[in-house]
């Protein structure tokens, strides 16, 4: 595998949970791994929360599918984590993230501009889905990315979901245990599940 290969950009999210006002346990997503920042913060100066959220943010230059790490909007659980820009206008947009029914505000609030983390996600051939399958149901895909020091514990990786966002369409896969292609830290190559999971 060549550093050319790994076309696609994808942030990787472990869950983490917490109770409401009533002890109810709710689950949400935060960035584990989600590349370089990529320039200055934008403020944030509005929230709407709805089916998808939207983001009031002046002049932001944006364009639709842009990786952002959104921070400092009291209510909405996870953060910091990472979207991608949906439906942007010159001063607004919004991200795929279901808020219907939350308090939200956003007295210091930002969007982070991130580069993501390079990957090549690769749907698995039908002997290698077979094999796969074996082992752990279900298994689509083989995503390949370059050695981090955070994803040394195959276990840990299991733990994780990995986004893939191109335009307005955003994919999710749940991970399985990565593997350290042979073991030289150079490649990490993880089997995953696309679309099943929390979103």
């Amino acid at each position: 595998m060549r550093p050319s290969d790994l076309r696609r950009r994808i942030v990787l999210q472990s869950r983490v949970t917490d109770r409401d006002s009533f002890g109810q346990q709710s689950t949400a997503w935060t960035d584990y791994l989600a590349g370089i920042v990529m320039g200055s913060a934008k403020v944030i100066t509005g929230v709407t929360a709805g089916a998808t959220t939207l983001l009031q943010c002046a002049g932001h230059g944006f364009a639709e599918g842009k990786l952002l790490t959104i921070a400092g909007i009291t209510g909405m659980p996870g953060l910091p984590a990472t979207f991608g820009v949906l439906a942007p206008t010159t001063n607004a947009f919004s991200i795929a993230l279901d808020t219907s029914g939350l308090t939200l505000s956003a007295s210091s609030a930002t969007a982070t501009p991130v580069s993501g983390v390079p990957a090549s996600i690769e749907p698995l051939r039908a002997m290698e889905q077979q094999a796969a399958n074996a082992m752990q149901a279900s298994l689509t895909h083989r995503i390949d990315v370059r050695f981090h020091a955070l994803l040394i514990d195959p276990l840990r990786i299991a733990g994780l979901r990995a986004i893939h966002v191109h335009g307005a369409t955003t994919r999710t896969f749940m991970l399985s245990a990565g593997a350290n292609v042979d073991s030289r830290n150079r490649w990490v190559s993880i089997m995953a599940n696309e679309g099943s999971g929390l979103v």
